[in-house]
């Protein structure tokens, strides 16, 4: 599965918190509680049988489409292109991507910490 093992790892571990469920109870029929463990840790990364079954039992879209991650990743492969050539301002007007509109998107995907990097950047 594309995305960081870590970042997955930890988005499961505090979205398990944050609803009470135990790791035995979040991953019955699923996968064992120590592969659990080592997916939350970043010490193991999930194939898409065990993570999107786990997420879905959390309430978290998380998306596998192909042609939306190319489109996400090309978009934010742009977006550092304009910032590290010295093209992109946080106060750029009008901003180049719409980044709001597109928010939940990249919040289902393995560009969600680029996406809270760029939201927090462009609010400074």
């Amino acid at each position: 599965m594309k995305g960081d093992p870590g970042l997955l790892g930890a988005v499961i571990r505090l979205e398990r918190l944050e609803k009470n469920f135990s790791q035995e109870g979040l991953c019955s029929g699923i996968c064992t509680v120590g592969y659990l463990s080592k997916l939350e840790q970043g010490k193991a990364a999930a194939s898409e049988d065990v993570l999107l079954p786990l997420l879905r039992r959390l309430g978290i879209d998380y998306t596998t489409d192909p042609a939306l991650l190319q489109q996400l990743g090309s978009e934010v492969e742009r977006l550092y292109t304009l910032l590290l050539s010295g093209q992109l301002s946080a106060h750029a007007d009008p901003w180049p991507v719409d980044l709001t509109a597109q928010r939940a998107r990249y919040l289902a995907s393995p560009y969600l910490l680029d996406y809270l990097l760029w939201e927090g950047w462009q609010t400074q």
